[in-house]
């Protein structure tokens, strides 16, 4: 189990500044993905040029839509659906980085909750 069951302790500072750490490097691995995957749809179907798929890719990914609009339709239904894949991750690498904060948040929430069990027992 990655975190903590909310009858053990809260973890200390250090530690939790690492899970938050790693879960901001995963979340930042499936941008990296997300932009890679647009690199590739951009050179597959119709762009020549590295430098105009990642300008393509990121503005896409920024939310600010293609630079030129592709000629074929292939093109255009690859760009219809990676901004649905794009919201997609962005969703998921927020909830990533969110996680262990809202545990944190939540587990210490219930702290008092655990206490109070053990003594009516």
């Amino acid at each position: 189990m990655i975190y903590e069951h909310k009858t053990e302790k809260l973890i200390s500072r250090k530690r939790f500044t690492i899970r938050l750490f790693w879960h901001f490097l995963l979340a930042l691995l499936i941008i990296f993905i997300t932009l890679a995957v647009g690199v590739a749809g951009h050179f597959i179907w119709g762009g020549e040029n590295f430098h105009d798929a990642i300008l393509n890719a990121a503005f896409v990914m920024a939310g600010l839509g293609i630079v030129e609009m592709p000629q074929n339709n292939a093109a255009k239904i690859f760009y219809a659906t990676y901004g649905i894949f794009v919201g997609l991750s962005f969703a998921a690498s927020v909830g990533i980085v969110l996680a262990p904060v809202a545990h944190r948040v939540l587990h210490a929430l219930h702290l008092d909750e655990v206490e109070q069990d053990q003594e009516q027992d």
